[in-house]
């Protein structure tokens, strides 16, 4: 049990896959904190003690990006637009803040008929 942790280089020395220090020193943190914990589960399954066998973490799903078409006035009053995603309201609102912003047009999925739609004067 003492030796599963990552010690050295990734798979048996594989070229081009380095295991990062970081995620070397990520891994063993979490291998050490949970190391205990294993080792009573599989003394449990021994036993035959299902009460002792500890719930999998679930994983929270990642946030879906705000997906935006924003239209602008460029320096030479010329009229461009960009598509481009942020991860939250408070970024869009920084980037929609910007006094060259003529409209913001939110794109959702296919299945609804339009995104919401923002004019600026």
């Amino acid at each position: 049990m003492k030796n599963l942790y990552n010690k050295g280089p990734y798979r048996g020395y594989e070229r081009a896959k380095h295991l990062r220090p970081y995620w070397k020193k990520n891994a063993n943190r979490k291998w050490r904190a949970t190391e205990e914990a294993v080792i009573e589960e599989t003394v449990a399954l021994d036993q035959n003690d299902t009460n002792a066998i500890r719930n999998p973490v679930v994983k929270k799903k990642p946030k879906k990006n705000i997906k935006v078409k924003i239209k602008f006035i460029e320096h030479n009053d010329r009229i461009s637009s960009v598509y481009t995603s942020y991860r939250s309201y408070k970024q869009l609102e920084d980037a929609i803040k910007r006094n060259n912003v003529i409209e913001v047009f939110f794109k959702t999925n296919k299945k609804t008929p339009s995104g919401r739609h923002y004019q600026y004067e």
